[in-house]
Parts: C-alpha cells; sequence; structure tokens
C-alpha cells in the first residue's frame, strides 16, 4: 500500500487500497462510525474468557455497549437469571460441565422472554435443530460469526 501526499495536501493511493478502502466501508456488516452505543445486558453460558471476549468485541463493534456476566455452571446461572434482568443470552453448547440444550432448559423454565442464541464451534445438526424446536432463537457456529449481529439485530427489534 503506497499512501503519499504532496506540497498541496492531495493524497495519492495505490488502485488496490482504494478497493479496499471501499470494500472495507461499504460491504462491512459492521457499522463504519458508531455515534452512540446502544446499552446490552448480555449473559454469556461460555467455558471460554477468550470466546466470551470475541463475542463481546463483536457486540461492540455492531454498536451496542454489553454489560455481560460469564457463567459456565447450571447454579451460576440459575443464580444469574434470579438476580439480574437480561436482554440476551449467548450460549456456548459443549462445556465440560454445561451444554446449551441444558441452559435453554433452564431459561425455560424462569419464564423470560428474552432471544436465546446458541454459539457454538461443535454442533451436530440434528442437536441445533432440535434446540431451535425447542425455544433457541438461532444457532451461529463459531467459524460464522459475521452472522452473530443480524441475528441480534433482527431478535432485538
Amino acid at each position: 500500500m503506497r499512501i503519499s501526499a504532496d506540497k498541496n495536501a492531495h493524497f495519492s493511493y495505490s488502485k488496490s487500497f482504494a478497493i479496499c478502502l471501499y470494500w472495507r466501508c461499504a460491504c462491512s456488516p459492521y457499522p463504519r462510525k458508531v455515534n452512540k452505543l446502544t446499552p446490552l445486558r448480555v449473559l454469556i453460558v461460555e467455558d471460554s474468557e477468550n470466546d466470551a471476549l470475541l463475542l463481546l468485541r463483536l457486540l461492540r463493534k455492531g454498536g451496542y455497549e454489553p454489560t455481560y456476566r460469564q457463567v459456565q455452571t447450571e447454579a451460576t446461572m440459575r443464580k444469574a437469571l434470579q438476580e439480574e434482568a437480561w436482554d440476551l443470552i449467548l450460549s456456548d453448547h459443549d462445556m465440560p460441565r454445561f451444554s446449551a440444550l441444558e441452559a435453554l432448559r433452564i431459561f425455560q423454565e424462569s419464564g423470560l422472554d428474552i432471544p436465546f442464541i446458541i454459539v457454538s464451534g461443535a454442533l451436530e445438526e440434528g442437536i441445533a435443530r432440535a434446540a431451535i424446536r425447542a425455544g433457541a432463537r438461532a444457532y451461529i457456529r463459531k467459524k460464522e460469526l459475521q452472522y452473530l449481529l443480524p441475528a441480534v439485530q433482527r431478535e432485538l427489534d
């Protein structure tokens, strides 16, 4: 990439940089500039702190200011659902002591009417369909996180 400025402060740049700049601005699923972030209370059912932070970073890029709690067990999820009001639940499926289907059951027992989205790297198609039939609003593969924000926006609107 080559960018240079002449003495009249006009910038010139390579064609590939211009295409890259256009692609990033015009075709990005994320807003280029967010003036005001929308508050969002997110319960994250996830055993990996790095994966939870990745989800939060995506939400911030999408214009949300997430307040969150990360839980990894049935007991901590029940406690979080009782103690706080949530706008959204994001759940991994494959965890050592917990699963998305168990989290979905606990969520349904709570009687709350908020979106429950499964975000997982390893989930068989049959289990994903069963989770959707059981009340999950969406299933997003961790390899396809570009679909997370559209799903969140659709469910919160």
